[in-house]
């Protein structure tokens, strides 16, 4: 009898959640139709030497990114088969919740959930990204350890994937792809430091968008090494450098 009920329970059970391979989707987002994604800036000053722009405040206790958060998703953007596509900040109250209770949610009013969305920046500068990774909706999540080092982390095992003081040579990277609790499809990049999140989008546009078919899972963490020779050995992620994978899952 025992094994009767069993045999019906598996026939019965809900089917397990479809796989999402971040490459296919990807590639579905670089083809996309103009004006049907939406990217998601974080608000940012200019830089260390001076502001051009200064960002609205932010809620959450999130901080205001550097130019240089932006200027990673550029790498994305010039992939794309229609450039004209959505961008916003993250502060801008139209499209992203600054209340205090649920800050940083896109607000499906004005960006339909039929339509992807990419962020760009990690949790600690951008709203939406902590809104996801906060709310449990992320598949990886960041945070500082008792050492006062950066670390990313899995979901499912809470099991801790790495953690390192990153430099201008040596950073870590994700890049992610999971639908929310809205029934949106999200794309989240960023590195441990904005040298790793140019590192990211660099390996997406160089690597995963050449090869979307060898990228059948919906995470994954890269270690990037700047290279120590040649046209390459300059600071800034490249194709001519070190991309290790460190870990993936589903």
């Amino acid at each position: 009898m025992l094994a009767v009920i069993g045999l019906l329970l598996a026939l019965f059970a809900a089917p397990a959640a479809a796989q999402l391979s971040f490459g296919s989707l990807i590639s579905s987002v670089a083809d996309a139709s103009a004006g049907s994604v939406w990217f998601v800036l974080p608000d940012f000053n200019a830089g260390e030497a001076g502001s051009m722009h200064t960002s609205a405040a932010k809620c959450g206790g999130r901080v205001a990114a550097l130019a240089t958060d932006v200027y990673t998703a550029t790498y994305l953007f010039g992939a794309l088969m229609n450039p004209s596509q959505n961008e916003v900040l993250d502060t801008n109250p139209t499209y992203v919740s600054q209340s205090s209770s649920s800050c940083g949610e896109p607000l499906t009013s004005s960006m339909p959930v039929s339509q992807p969305l990419v962020t760009a920046g990690g949790p600690v500068v951008s709203e939406v990204v902590n809104y996801y990774e906060t709310s449990g909706q992320t598949p990886l999540f960041f945070y500082y350890n008792s050492q006062a080092q950066e670390c990313i982390a899995r979901r499912d095992t809470d099991a801790t994937i790495v953690c390192a003081v990153p430099t201008a040579t040596n950073d870590y990277l994700l890049f992610e792809v999971f639908t929310d609790s809205a029934g949106r499809m999200v794309f989240i990049i960023y590195g441990l430091q904005w040298d790793g999140a140019l590192a990211g989008f660099q390996y997406v546009v160089n690597f995963v968008l050449q090869h979307p078919s060898t990228f059948t899972s919906s995470w994954y963490v890269y270690h990037w090494i700047d290279a120590n020779s040649g046209p390459s050995a300059n600071s800034i992620p490249d194709p001519g450098d070190t991309y290790t994978p460190i870990a993936s899952g589903p």
